[in-house]
């Protein structure tokens, strides 16, 4: 593969962005573990960008990650809190398809870290939450660590609608699965994701992007230190760096 082949550069708001393409991730048991990268693919190999309702879904998911720790069958949890009416949603298919998504977040973290999720203040909850959605999906982890990060540590410290829709219009040269979202699914989805990045403190309502606190607990329970670019400068200010 040729180094054009391999890296897509476009550009954004006069600067020059490189943009990977996805690398496959793992996990094994109830543990993640990296491949080579911090970014790329879910378990399946799938491209998910399934991230259009919601947020990060604190309490919902507080609930549910709570019911594993009871049942310890991701399964279990997910016919139970459907079955129980946990989440208290409007209709049975509405519980389904949000369990659906919290599940598919949650099992990307390791025990360790779903139990700080679980006791941990609500700043370390947000940040585990938006660590499990940058595993989940593929393309918010790259957001995060390929612009979000990168422009932080080019004292570029401002995101805007325009530049989350041209990262998409990238990443739909590698996977078709992006190219075929209908304008409307692409408004939400970056809807959404500027509400994930709020709500985890990434962002500030304005846009400007901050600098990621991570309490030394949140630090000593993620699982793979690749992660650390999922939040804004983090990495580099752990290396004496910034």
């Amino acid at each position: 593969m040729t180094s054009l082949e391999s890296t897509l550069a476009f550009q954004l708001g006069g600067e020059r962005i490189f943009v990977q393409p996805a690398r496959r991730r793992r996990i094994v048991g109830n543990t993640f573990k990296g491949q080579n990268s911090f970014m790329g693919a879910n378990a399946s190999g799938t491209y998910r960008m399934s991230f259009s309702t919601g947020g990060l879904n604190l309490l919902e998911s507080l609930m549910v990650a709570a019911e594993f720790e009871r049942l310890r069958d991701w399964d279990a949890v997910s016919r139970e809190v459907v079955s129980s009416g946990l989440l208290q949603t409007r209709t049975q298919n509405s519980a389904k398809r949000t369990v659906l998504e919290i599940v598919l977040r949650l099992r990307t973290l390791s025990d360790q870290e779903l139990s700080v999720l679980l006791t941990g203040a609500r700043p370390e909850q947000a940040s585990f939450l938006w660590l499990a959605a940058c595993r989940a999906y593929p393309f918010l982890g790259e957001f995060a660590a390929e612009f979000l990060n990168e422009r932080y540590l080019a004292y570029r410290r401002s995101v805007e609608n325009q530049d989350f829709d041209s990262f998409l219009e990238a990443k739909a040269e590698w996977h078709p699965q992006v190219a075929k979202l209908s304008d409307a699914t692409r408004q939400k989805l970056r809807q959404v994701a500027f509400r994930m990045m709020r709500e985890a403190d990434i962002i500030s309502a304005d846009g400007t992007i901050l600098a990621a606190i991570l309490t030394p607990n949140v630090q000593a329970s993620i699982a793979d230190e690749a992660d650390l670019r999922f939040f804004p400068g983090f990495d580099r200010r752990r290396s004496g760096r910034v």
